[in-house]
């Protein structure tokens, strides 16, 4: 009978924080492999509607999806690199709070490096292809907010929103994470460190 009764164990394993600092980097590792695939699809998709553009608009778009394959690159690589670093956190009194830790900043350097990618390809597009780059441009509009136009101006516009975003996403990223860490030191600490001595 208890041959079948698994998840007694299962609960046993994840509650050890190597185990679950494990499972964790592979799942991460398998994300990256669907954010690899998932930046093919928007490269094809891309160069689908580039093909379609004249002369000058394909220029564009060849640099748009340079700096498109290039923001995948960074989000892949910083995602294989903070697994690594989740599956060598030491064992402590914590297991998320240390792990919740490189998540925010992971979270932080993926945002900022797409949308800072996108954001420099999308203004360059915007120039070259004139409005026909917001029929693009949409699929990335959750990184780089569109507000239309035309003109040299709308580029501009474009890549300061989408640079702007960057830092203000990466500096909450390193600041939650700073926060996770306090949190845990003042954990470990316990409830003495706020009783005063008489």
């Amino acid at each position: 009978m208890e041959g079948y009764l698994f998840f007694g164990h299962v609960i046993d394993t994840l509650a050890q924080g190597s185990a679950f600092r494990g499972y964790f980097a592979r799942f991460l590792r398998i994300s990256a492999a669907v954010i690899v695939f998932a930046g093919l699809v928007a490269l094809v998709d891309a160069w689908k509607f580039i093909s379609r553009q004249e002369a000058a608009g394909i220029l564009g778009g060849i640099v748009y999806m340079v700096c498109l394959a290039a923001g995948v690159y960074m989000v892949v690589h910083a995602t294989i690199l903070r697994a690594g670093h989740i599956a060598s956190l030491p064992d402590g009194e914590f297991t998320l709070i240390p792990l919740c830790a490189v998540l925010s900043l992971l979270a932080g350097e993926a945002y900022a490096a797409f949308s800072a990618s996108v954001s420099l390809g999308g203004g360059l597009l915007i120039w070259f292809t004139r409005g026909n780059a917001y029929n693009l441009l949409r699929d990335v509009s959750w990184f780089v907010p569109a507000s239309g136009g035309t003109d040299f101006l709308a580029g501009i516009l474009f890549m300061v929103r989408g640079l702007v975003r960057a830092a203000l996403v990466l500096t909450g990223g390193y600041l939650a994470s700073e926060l996770f860490l306090v949190v845990g030191r003042l954990g470990e600490k316990g409830p003495g460190m706020f009783t005063t001595k008489e």
